[in-house]
């Protein structure tokens, strides 16, 4: 009778035992669920802002080389020395015995040819420029307008240029010429000093866009 006793006691014990063993397996079966859905999200945000830290780099570093590549675009043209090579009439030119049209065609022609790299460089920069404000939004876009802005008053500058030495008949059609290209400041030539101010401008310009690249960098 003792002995039955003693068994029931032990198997209620037992079976007692077993159930609070698997209530403390679940308990840590979902504690370690939960412990790791943790440490998996905090790696997937890490991974993702590692991702996204590696993209905003590479775009950083392509624009600034596209930014470079304009900026030495815009001081190649204003250098005042014109090559040979680059006042070389084009393929099919008609080339005049006149010696002031020749000698104009020969600086028309130089000024095309800088004014054609300077859009070459420029049209891939505007191009990454829209995936820029597609990513980080306007602010680029804002700093840049300085640039283009200093960029487009040479590109004008130099067509009036042209328009102001071309050939004309009548004096007062040259004298003309020369009032119109007189009412802005002369950006044709890179003084190479100080004084220079256009050029002192446009490099402020490009400072500040290119600070704003740099933050996008990652430090090696």
């Amino acid at each position: 009778m003792g002995l039955s006793i003693c068994l029931a006691l032990t198997d209620a014990d037992w079976s007692l035992t077993k159930d609070v063993f698997s209530i403390i397996g679940t308990i840590i079966s979902g504690a370690a669920v939960g412990v790791a859905y943790y440490f998996g999200q905090q790696g997937l945000h890490t991974w993702r802002r590692q991702l996204r830290g590696s993209a905003d780099h590479d775009l950083a570093r392509r624009l600034l080389i596209e930014l470079y590549k304009l900026r030495d675009e815009i001081q190649r043209a204003r250098s005042p020395a014109i090559f040979s090579f680059e006042g070389v009439p084009f393929e099919g030119e008609v080339v005049s015995d006149d010696p002031k049209q020749a000698s104009y065609a020969f600086n028309e022609r130089a000024y095309r040819r800088r004014l054609t790299a300077m859009d070459q460089a420029r049209n891939p920069l505007q191009a990454t420029m829209l995936e820029a404000e597609a990513i980080w939004g306007p602010d680029l876009k804002g700093l840049m307008e300085k640039v283009f802005k200093l960029e487009r008053e040479f590109v004008i500058y130099v067509r009036l240029y042209l328009v102001s030495i071309k050939p004309e008949k009548t004096v007062q059609g040259s004298l003309s010429r020369q009032e119109l290209l007189g009412q802005r400041r002369n950006v044709l030539y890179d003084l190479d000093s100080p004084d220079d101010v256009y050029w002192v401008e446009m490099v402020r310009a490009l400072q500040c866009v290119e600070n704003h690249l740099r933050e996008r960098l990652i430090p090696s």
